[in-house]
């Protein structure tokens, strides 16, 4: 193997496809002391580079992180030089009243898979990833779980006052508005005072923004509740919530992995988190609330933040999952799964 390369539509340092594969890239280098170089639409010569490194007689290899359309694909001269690495496709169903045009790419990239060749080489960040991807019929599809570990080496207290955490995209598919909806019945049934943080940004259409927005102000009329809704944080005010808060949060209804959920819970927090995929099957189902029983949301939380016994318990219950996809035992299924690709002819 002359070069490794690792391709992501996005160069953004908190882009989950990005950590992840800057997360594969170190533990590439561990194992095989090869370096991965990053390349982007924003690298220069980037199509060059596509080209060159996919040549019948290239002795390269382009790990291609994959979760939405990309039209560069278009540049890929031999499918046998490229593993894609599948993060998952938002179902259309979650956009289509509120969002159409996302409901459309999401089309678009279902397309696109199907007309990619079906001799092309997959590998899937989850085992639920690898069911959504058979039905289009690929030949090569394997799954390595992998937990990116990134957690600050300072160590901050939990808050003194019943603190929850959600991180993450104001958008469709992450059940924002029901998230508020269950936290506002979770105030009236807590007799304390409940601060509810929430980061991240709202990347969706404006009729969703305007009707969340709409929801958060009637729960900042509750008196036992207190709100925050930051945008953006660096990363290391990021870790200080993940280690301060009580419990972590989430109703998204589709995930391919869940990383917040997962370096929350590296960070010393248990999450309660509605069935959507990726997230119980790394998990094992660990903190998870069925979509049948979503009314019971907030019963689930009131039970954990009463008791601090059993947020403990589920706690450790969910690192030993998690570890079992960490360093150094993902090094066996990362060099049976990677290795063919790295160590070939």
């Amino acid at each position: 193997m002359n070069h490794i390369y690792q391709w992501n539509k996005k160069s953004s340092p908190y882009n989950s496809l990005n950590i992840y594969a800057k997360y594969l890239g170190t533990l590439i280098e561990k194992i095989w002391g090869i370096e991965s170089t990053y390349i982007y639409p924003d690298t220069d010569n980037y199509i060059d580079i596509i080209k060159e490194a996919t040549q019948e007689k290239s002795t390269s290899i382009i790990f291609w992180h994959y979760g939405v359309f990309d039209p560069n694909i278009k540049y890929i001269e031999d499918y046998s030089k490229v593993v894609f690495i599948y993060h998952n496709i938002t179902p259309a169903k979650y956009f289509w009243l509120t969002n159409p045009l996302s409901s459309l790419r999401a089309i678009g990239t279902y397309i696109q898979l199907l007309l990619l060749p079906r001799k092309a080489n997959w590998i899937t960040v989850s085992d639920f990833n690898r069911i959504c991807l058979k039905p289009f019929g690929f030949k090569r599809i394997e799954s390595c779980p992998l937990i990116p570990y990134n957690v600050s080496d300072r160590k901050y207290s939990k808050n003194t006052e019943c603190t929850l955490l959600y991180v993450g995209r104001i958008i469709e598919n992450k059940n924002c508005i029901n998230l508020l909806l269950y936290i506002k019945r979770l105030a009236k049934m807590y007799n304390k005072t409940i601060r509810f943080i929430i980061v991240g940004e709202c990347t969706t259409s404006n009729f969703y923004k305007i009707y969340f927005q709409k929801v958060l102000g009637e729960l900042q009329k509750i008196d036992n509740l207190k709100l925050e809704w930051i945008a953006n944080v660096d990363t290391e005010k990021l870790h200080e919530l993940y280690q301060s808060c009580w419990l972590y949060v989430s109703t998204s209804l589709h995930e391919g992995l869940g990383m917040p959920v997962c370096e929350a819970i590296l960070h010393g927090t248990p999450a309660i988190y509605m069935e959507c995929g990726g997230q119980e099957s790394v998990l094992n189902s660990l903190g998870m609330i069925p979509l049948g029983n979503s009314n019971k949301f907030a019963d689930k939380v009131l039970e954990l933040i009463s008791d601090e016994n059993k947020r403990n318990s589920l706690l450790e219950a969910q690192i030993s999952e998690l570890k079992k996809k960490d360093w150094p035992k993902s090094r066996a299924i990362v060099s049976e799964v990677y290795g063919k690709y790295i160590i070939s002819d």
